[in-house]
């Protein structure tokens, strides 16, 4: 793989630290952030976002290049800028808090083919623009 993008628990980090451990390979990986506390969105909780870095820091397999996001289905675009701002804020403060060489946050994946003009206002480094390409699915 060359970036996965789900990991949002520390059971699945020390999971996957074992499997990476065995094959001898540091793998990049994304941190999903549920920045919105949306119920139907997967995602470390903002309070818990710190506890499972500091438990990535500790693995010697793991590289955590940033963060992801799925933002709450809304009609308008504008009304996710919140949640792609907060999201942004917090990689800032947690590269001041995380200096250790395996936690290099500077990806930050938010937007979709609806919303993804706003998200890189807010400072999204990779959009995801599926539909936009290929058209909805079916």
């Amino acid at each position: 793989f060359g970036l996965i993008y789900s990991v949002d628990r520390i059971p699945l980090l020390n999971e996957m630290e074992k499997h990476f451990a065995r094959i001898d390979r540091v793998q990049d990986v994304l941190i999903q952030v549920n920045t919105a506390n949306d119920p139907a969105k997967s995602g470390v909780s903002v309070d818990e976002l710190p506890e499972l870095l500091e438990a990535a820091s500790k693995c010697g397999h793991i590289r955590v290049n940033g963060f992801t996001m799925m933002p709450p289905l809304v009609n308008e675009a504008e009304e996710n800028r919140v949640h792609f701002a907060r999201t942004r804020e917090l990689m800032e403060e947690m590269k001041k808090k995380f200096t250790c060489d395996n936690i290099d946050l500077h990806i930050l994946s938010m937007g979709m083919s609806d919303d993804f003009k706003v998200a890189v206002e807010e400072g999204s480094t990779l959009i995801r623009i599926g539909t936009a390409l290929f058209g909805g699915r079916h």
